[in-house]
């Protein structure tokens, strides 16, 4: 299996790991369209779920901020 992993943070401009660095993607609503699962792991007031959840394929939710803005065909909680 291979995934393309990016992330979108106000806070972090860089995540460093064991095989490089990966910057902060810019447009989390262009992120958020192109991704196959949005995995939701802050949940930071700067963050508007409702405009996300509309651009994810599958929001994947595991700070439970998301169960009243988006169908539950489109979410999932952990």
């Amino acid at each position: 299996l291979h995934a393309e992993v990016s992330f979108h943070d106000p806070f972090v401009k860089k995540w460093a790991l064991d095989d490089g660095d990966l910057d902060c993607v810019p447009d989390l609503l262009a992120a958020a369209r192109e991704a196959d699962v949005i995995v939701l792991l802050q949940s930071h007031a700067q963050y508007d779920l409702s405009k996300i959840a509309g651009h994810a394929a599958l929001l994947l939710d595991t700070r439970g901020k998301s169960s009243d803005l988006v169908p539950e065909t489109r979410w999932r909680r952990l």
